[in-house]
C-alpha cells in the first residue's frame, strides 16, 4: 500500500487490513482535547494505531504501545530504535528469540507471511526459503491461566500443551505409522519454536465452505481413525512416545472442561453467575458418564480432530492423504472421541443425513478390521462424548468473547447447541437433557 503522511488530514484509516489500522499524524495538534477529538481512543479500541509525533500527547496513558525512533545517520541510511512498554517488551523478546530461530536455518531473509493461526497462544507463519516452504510453529511455554484446584493451571487439569515438546512426540509417533503429520525441520524445545513442513493450503474447512463435496475427503479422514484404532492394540506403544507419556482423559480432564460452561456461559445467558446448588447438581449428574467411560477401551485420541486441522492431500495414498495439524493436546481416550470431533464440527454445519453416512461408514471399515467394539456401548460413549465436547466449546467459545476479546466465535453457538442437543437426545443421557431443558433451554 501506499502510506502517506496524515499531515493535513491528521487521520488515514486502513479498514482493508488484517488489522483495523488507523495513522495518525499529530504534528499540528496543540492539546490533549484535540486528540480526543480525533477519535485515538476509539480507533485504539478498534484496531491498531500508528502515531507519528507522539510526544504531543502523554505517552503514560498509553502503557501498551511500542515506540520507534527514526534517526539520519547519513544521506542513504537510518537508524531505527525499537523500545516496548508493557505487553509490547514481551512481544519483541519473543521476536528476538524467533529471529535467533530463524537464523540457524542458514538461509537469508526467508519470505515470511502470517498463517491463520486457532483461539490458543500459538503463532503461526508460513515462511518460504530459496529451496523449499515451511511453517513456522511459535509456542511458548506456558499455562492457560492461573491456578484454580490443587495447586494446577486449567491446561494442566485439562492436559492442554504448555510447550512444543507433545507436539513433537506425538509427530514422530504419527509419522512412525506412514501418517502424514508434517515432518519437523528444525525445533527449539526450550524457548518454543518449531519449523514444519508446510503441507498446503487445502484445508478441509476452506473446502467445506466453498462448496466442494466433501465425502471422499471425509472418508479418508476416517479411515484414519479405523487405522489407528486396528494397529494401536499394545498398551505400552500408545502410553509411551519417545519418552512422552501420554496422558490419559480422565474425569479430572473431562470434568473441569464441563465447568467452563457453568463459568462462562451461564453468565453470559442468564446474566449473573451459577448458584453453587446448580454447580453441585450439573457436576453430580455428569459422575456415572465418567465412570462409564473409563471402563471403555483407551487409543490415541488427537483431540482437535476437525475442519480446521485436516489437510487434503490427494496425491498421496491411502491414510497419508489426510495432512494433520494441532494434536498436540492429544491424550488417551475413547475411540468416539476423534470421530465425533469430525462429524460434530464446531465450526461448518455437518447435515444429519451426512453424519448419518459417515458414522456408517466407519462401522463398515470396522467391520472387515481385525478389531471389534460393542457397537451399543460405542453408541452411547459418542452421544456422552459429544454432550460433553458441545457443553465444553459452548464454555469455550464465551471465555473467547468475554475474557479475550475474540467475539467472533459466538457466531458458531447456535450450531454448538443444535449437536449438544441431538447428543442429549440419546436415552442414556436424559438426566443430563432435563438440567438443561430446566436451566438453559434454547
Amino acid at each position: 500500500l501506499e502510506v502517506p503522511s496524515p499531515t493535513f488530514t491528521l487521520v488515514q484509516a486502513y479498514d482493508d487490513l488484517r488489522l483495523k489500522a488507523a495513522h495518525f499524524d499529530l504534528y499540528r495538534i496543540n492539546t490533549s482535547s484535540e486528540v480526543d477529538e480525533l477519535g485515538l481512543q476509539d480507533a485504539l479500541n478498534d484496531g491498531i494505531v500508528l502515531v507519528e509525533w507522539p510526544d504531543r500527547i502523554s505517552q503514560s496513558d498509553f502503557s501498551n504501545r511500542l515506540m520507534i525512533t527514526i534517526e539520519d545517520i547519513s544521506p542513504v541510511r537510518r537508524r531505527f530504535n525499537i523500545e516496548g512498554h508493557g505487553s509490547w517488551q514481551k512481544k519483541l523478546e519473543r521476536w528476538q528469540l524467533c529471529a535467533q530461530f530463524m537464523q540457524q536455518m542458514n538461509q537469508n531473509d526467508p519470505v515470511r507471511r502470517y498463517l491463520q493461526g486457532d483461539a490458543s497462544h500459538r503463532r503461526y507463519e508460513r515462511v518460504q526459503f530459496k529451496d523449499r516452504p515451511g511453517i513456522l510453529m511459535d509456542m511458548p511455554n506456558q499455562s492457560d491461566g492461573p491456578k484454580i484446584r490443587n495447586g494446577k493451571s486449567y491446561s494442566e487439569l485439562a492436559h492442554i500443551a504448555e510447550g512444543v515438546v507433545p507436539f513433537i512426540a506425538m509427530t514422530k509417533a504419527l509419522r512412525s505409522l506412514g501418517l502424514s503429520a508434517p515432518e519437523i525441520y528444525a525445533s527449539d524445545r526450550e524457548n518454543g519454536f518449531l519449523l514444519l513442513e508446510d503441507l498446503g493450503t487445502a484445508v478441509y474447512f476452506d473446502m467445506a465452505v466453498s462448496g466442494r463435496n466433501m465425502i471422499e475427503p471425509m472418508q479418508a479422514a476416517i479411515d484414519v481413525l479405523v487405522d489407528l484404532a486396528t494397529r494401536l492394540n499394545d498398551k505400552e506403544k500408545i502410553d509411551k512416545l519417545n519418552g512422552y507419556i501420554l496422558p490419559r482423559y480422565d474425569r479430572t480432564a473431562l470434568e473441569v472442561e464441563v465447568e467452563l460452561l457453568i463459568d462462562w456461559y451461564w453468565p453470559r445467558i442468564i446474566g449473573t453467575p451459577a448458584p453453587q446448588s446448580v454447580r453441585t447438581e450439573f457436576l453430580q449428574l455428569w459422575q456415572p458418564f465418567w465412570t462409564e467411560l473409563s471402563k471403555q477401551p483407551l487409543i490415541w485420541t488427537m483431540r482437535d480432530y476437525h475442519s480446521p486441522n485436516l489437510i487434503w492431500l490427494p496425491e498421496r495414498q491411502g491414510t497419508a492423504r489426510v495432512g494433520l495439524l494441532d494434536y498436540q493436546d492429544a491424550v488417551l481416550g475413547h475411540p468416539a472421541y476423534d470421530l465425533m470431533s469430525l462429524l460434530q464440527d464446531a465450526r461448518f454445519d455437518v447435515s444429519v443425513d451426512t453424519q448419518t453416512i459417515l458414522y456408517d461408514y466407519y462401522w463398515r471399515q470396522i467391520a472387515q478390521s481385525a478389531i471389534s467394539f460393542d457397537r451399543q456401548a460405542f453408541d452411547t460413549a459418542y452421544a456422552i462424548l459429544g454432550a460433553q465436547r458441545a457443553t465444553k466449546i459452548l464454555g469455550i467459545f464465551s471465555r473467547l468473547a468475554d475474557r479475550d476479546g475474540k467475539p467472533a466465535y459466538l457466531a458458531h453457538v447456535p450450531r454448538v447447541r443444535a449437536y449438544l442437543e441431538r447428543n442429549l437426545s440419546h436415552p442414556r443421557l436424559k438426566t443430563l437433557k432435563n438440567w438443561f431443558d430446566h436451566h438453559l433451554a434454547n
